[in-house]
């Protein structure tokens, strides 16, 4: 695995994103994907910069989410 390969796989990991829906939203085969990860292919920038929004957008949904939740239970607590 290259660190990139390997950094990529631990967020898609963390963020429990398949590997098939990450492929689909950079425009990429899931083999494609996974040869990345784990270092059998090169990628190009212009990947990288899909991958870059792609997380972007993940991460806005995930703190929306919690923010949701955090703001649905303070209610709940302090009514």
């Amino acid at each position: 695995m290259t660190p990139f390969g390997k950094e990529l796989r631990r967020i898609r990991l963390d963020l429990e994103i398949l590997a098939g829906e990450m492929a689909k939203s950079l425009g990429v085969s899931s083999s494609y994907l996974s040869q990345i990860e784990f270092g059998k292919n090169q990628y190009r920038t212009a990947l990288l910069i899909k991958f870059a929004v792609f997380m972007r957008c993940c991460l806005k949904r995930r703190f929306h989410s919690i923010s949701k939740r955090h703001s649905q239970c303070r209610n709940t607590v302090f009514g």
